[in-house]
Parts: C-alpha cells; sequence; structure tokens
C-alpha cells in the first residue's frame, strides 16, 4: 500500500483535494523530486501530465533537471528531477488550485 503525503506540511498548506495540488504541494514541500518520488508520495501516475498541466494552464515555472545515471545493464540513461523556479509564486497559486 502506497502512504500519501509522506512530506510534512511545513508551510500550513490546507491538504490538497484535486491531483494538481497534491504534486504542487509536494514540491513546495521538497526542494527537489523524481517522477518516482511524486508518484509514491501522492499515488497519482501520469506525473509528467499533471507538471504539464500546471505549467501550461497555471503558469507555474517547474524546472527539469536531466541527471545522467547507469541503468542495471550498465547503459547511460537519464532521468528528470523537478524544481518550482518561484515557490513564493507557487504557494500564491495553490490555494485557487486546491479549491477546484
Amino acid at each position: 500500500m502506497i502512504n500519501f503525503f509522506k512530506t510534512k506540511n511545513r508551510l500550513d498548506l490546507d491538504k490538497p483535494s484535486n491531483q494538481k495540488a497534491e504534486i504542487l504541494y509536494e514540491l513546495i514541500n521538497k526542494n527537489s523530486a523524481t517522477r518516482l518520488d511524486l508518484m509514491q508520495m501522492t499515488g497519482c501516475l501520469n506525473i509528467t501530465a499533471i507538471i504539464s498541466k500546471l505549467r501550461l494552464d497555471h503558469e507555474i515555472e517547474i524546472k527539469c533537471n536531466f541527471r545522467d545515471v547507469l541503468n542495471k545493464h550498465g547503459r547511460p540513461v537519464k532521468f528528470g528531477v523537478y524544481n518550482l523556479i518561484d515557490k513564493g509564486d507557487a504557494l500564491n497559486k495553490y490555494n485557487t488550485i486546491n479549491k477546484r
């Protein structure tokens, strides 16, 4: 079973009421998160689509930095780590996203 809301609420935010709010909540409370981290913390499966909606619909700046690692076969692969660019702007938009 997946444990939802592993991140402690350090900013006294309302509990998320939808998937976009859940992802934004975790990004606000953590400095960075991978797609796997976000899936485990929220239970949302299509993280990239939700990140895209946050970027396009709500104009929240979320940067994806790619890291190079070797997979179990020794081949180089990349994975993304998501970061909020402007945490203050994200905090302002969180309450409007959470009410929908």
